[in-house]
Order: structure tokens, then C-alpha cells, then sequence
């Protein structure tokens, strides 16, 4: 409970690039916002992902709303992860995905859509 007090703490100064919140009931339920990347079509976004520990955190992973393909969310979780990197690790690889590989153009105007509509 202390390590996810500290990560909040240090997610919530004034040098962290997240909007970080947590449900004042329960210490293991957080919802950060991640500003979309500059340069890319996510950008000038919000997105929000809500995200749940587990009691034995940090030797479990902890767990998202919706469909983050992260390998550290899974089958490569390390307790001396934080969570901050794995937030890093979000913004940093929102453009990968299928149509990012098979047809750029389609990607970039559907990412553009979707980040005006709902972020």
C-alpha cells in the first residue's frame, strides 16, 4: 500500500505530464488522462483510462479498462515497473495497430476522427 501511495504522490506533482485521480473510497482504483502525443494524430487529445490494483501490487500487474496491448500490462509485468512508465508506454505507442501497418494514410485520418470525436 506504501509503493502505491508514493506512485500517486510522485504522478500527482507538479512534474508529471498526467492528470491523475483515484476514488477517494478505494486507494486501488485510479483514472489517469494522457494527453494524445505532439506530431501525431492523437494530438491535442485526451484520453482517459481507468485503472485497478490489485492487492498484491506490485508482483501483479495492474489492470485497465478497455484494449491496452502493452506486453508490460501482461506477460512481461515486472514489479520494479511503476506506473508512470507504463503510462509513458501508452502515449508513446498510440499509433500502432494494423492499419498503421497496412495503409498510413486510412490510420491518420481515423486516428484524427476518432481523437476529435472522443477525446
Amino acid at each position: 500500500m506504501q509503493r502505491i501511495e508514493k506512485e500517486f504522490k510522485d504522478m500527482t506533482s507538479k512534474d508529471s505530464v498526467y492528470i491523475i485521480g483515484r476514488d477517494s473510497n478505494d486507494l486501488f482504483k485510479w483514472n489517469a488522462m494522457i494527453q494524445g502525443p505532439d506530431g501525431s494524430p492523437y494530438a491535442g487529445g485526451m484520453f482517459s483510462i481507468d485503472i485497478k490494483f490489485l492487492k498484491n501490487y506490485p508482483f501483479q500487474h495492474p489492470s485497465s479498462e478497455g484494449s491496452i496491448c502493452l506486453d508490460i500490462l501482461k506477460d512481461n509485468w515486472d514489479p520494479p515497473l511503476i506506473v508512470e512508465k507504463t503510462q509513458t508506454r501508452c502515449s508513446s505507442c498510440a499509433g500502432i495497430g494494423e492499419l498503421f501497418k497496412n495503409n498510413n494514410f486510412l490510420f491518420n485520418q481515423r486516428a484524427q476522427n476518432w481523437t476529435g470525436r472522443y477525446a
